[in-house]
């Protein structure tokens, strides 16, 4: 049977001296002086591959073949994964994840099993505010950590050290690009993988449409499911 799987979720900054959250916020530079102007984002899309260091080619090689994508709608205060995952004696199988922070459920879809599952999520989440305290320099939820050395490359990333804006957050570093100022990969504290995320956070707007798993007309009610009750971590910032 398929390991219960939930989600950590991680993003990067915005300063207090930014415009304020607006549901139709996207795409924003850090402005505040004492950080880098990274590119960060309240509604996007994020495409990533989970990756590890290989010491004996000197390289980031994939990690099992899991990659996914991500959506994050503050404006709808939902997000969305869908994943490949290695599974124990079960081997690479497709997770679908929908999770509406209004309604407070998690719905979940395993195509390779044809089923479907409903979970309700017992903490209250609202994302447009905790990505604002992620962006935001006095929040001192982030701690900037400026050039970090790199293993991959020859020259260091912006990095950000995000805590726990949610008591079962996972924390996280966050590293940028110090050429194009884009979120080029995401390192989950205590996973054997990282995220490398090479189109950085597209800027999206979404539909319903988008949210929905049309497998999934209906489903088995599962009980209380908590967020960072999982045995991978599969999704940025949360």
């Amino acid at each position: 049977m398929l390991k219960s799987i939930a989600v950590s979720l991680l993003v990067a900054a915005v300063s207090s001296e930014m415009t304020q959250y607006h549901s139709d916020s996207n795409m924003h530079q850090i402005s505040d002086p004492s950080w880098p102007p990274v590119h960060v984002a309240y509604n996007f899309k994020a495409d990533f591959q989970f990756m590890q260091w290989e010491p004996t080619l000197k390289k980031l090689i994939p990690y099992a073949n899991m990659n996914g994508t991500q959506l994050v709608d503050s404006a709808g205060n939902r997000e969305r994964v869908d994943v490949w995952l290695q599974m124990d004696k079960m081997g690479m199988m497709q997770l679908k994840q929908v999770y509406d922070y209004n309604t407070k459920t998690i719905l979940e879809h395993v195509p390779a099993i044809s089923k479907c599952s409903k979970y309700t999520i017992p903490e209250d989440v609202n994302v447009g505010d905790i990505l604002n305290q992620i962006y935001t320099p006095s929040s001192n939820i982030t701690q900037y950590e400026g050039d970090v050395e790199v293993k991959w490359d020859i020259k260091p990333e912006f990095g950000f050290k995000v805590g726990k804006p949610l008591p079962d957050s996972t924390p996280q570093e966050l590293l940028f690009n110090i050429r194009s100022y884009n979120l080029n990969y995401v390192q989950l504290e205590n996973q054997p993988y990282l995220f490398s995320i090479p189109q950085g956070l597209q800027n999206q707007t979404f539909t319903d449409a988008d949210f929905i798993i049309p497998e999934c007309s209906s489903y088995e009610e599962k009980g209380v499911k908590a967020r960072g009750d999982s045995h991978h971590k599969i999704k940025l910032f949360f």
